[in-house]
């Protein structure tokens, strides 16, 4: 008759095993999405939670008549005082709609609020959707050949 014996595994040893086989399948992990990156999307707006609605050569938004008349001043009220309208002044306080003569690279409709569309930007590339869930955002924006800053320089961009 054989006998059988048994060989019991401290709680340590099965720690060290546990953590080594972690560590081991969240380095495959992190390193899969790697060769993810040939999967680059180009697009002209971001959406999260879908498609974009409008498409890549829009020329206007759906709700806005282009044949409005162009030009005017607007007139607006804001309770409260102000003492500086640069709104990233540390000291003082911004005026209302201080900001409003800062261009955004990106903006969102007032019908698609998920969405954003490049505003300066022709175009962007971000990587697949689970690279930017494991790995972070990587976003990279291509401004249009004729963008101008407010003293009619052209903004800088590579090509």
């Amino acid at each position: 008759m054989t006998q059988v014996t048994t060989a019991r595994v401290s709680t340590q040893d099965r720690n060290r095993f546990l953590g080594f086989a972690f560590a081991t399948l969240a380095m495959a992990t992190l390193a899969f999405p790697l060769k993810a990156q040939d999967d680059v999307i180009t697009s002209h707006g971001i959406s999260p939670f879908g498609n974009l609605n409008l498409p890549a050569d829009y020329t206007h938004l759906p709700y806005v008549n282009d044949q409005a008349p162009k030009g005017g001043e607007i007139s607006t009220w804001a309770p409260g005082s102000f003492d500086s309208m640069n709104p990233y002044s540390t000291k003082g306080r911004a005026g209302a709609l201080s900001s409003v003569m800062y261009e955004r690279l990106m903006d969102s409709t007032s019908d698609e609020l998920d969405a954003l569309y490049g505003w300066v930007a022709e175009s962007l590339t971000e990587p697949p959707r689970f690279y930017r869930r494991v790995v972070g955002s990587n976003i990279k924006l291509l401004f249009q050949r004729h963008s101008r800053l407010h003293r009619s320089s052209p903004l800088l961009h590579g090509g």
